[in-house]
């Protein structure tokens, strides 16, 4: 939800806009190599230091913390290979 947020304030399309509308704007700036590229990165990053604290004071414990870290990145991997 971040990343369609930012991207109609770049682009300058609202969050209601048809995909033709968005293919428009985002067509001139990514061409398919950066769009996958880009695509990569948002399925692998883990979150930011914030989230993570986060997730620790509500899990109580760091192994849940590394545990929730850990399955993100396997599933994320596992997914791309299989």
């Amino acid at each position: 939800e971040a990343v369609v947020s930012s991207m109609s304030l770049f682009y300058g399309f609202s969050l209601t806009a048809s995909g033709a509308t968005v293919a428009l704007a985002l067509g001139g700036t990514f061409t398919p190599v950066a769009a996958y590229a880009f695509l990569v990165f948002c399925a692998l990053y883990t979150p930011c230091v914030a989230a993570i604290a986060t997730i620790r004071r509500e899990m109580g414990d760091i192994k849940w913390t590394l545990a929730s870290l850990g399955w993100q990145l396997v599933y994320q991997i596992g997914s791309l290979l299989f």
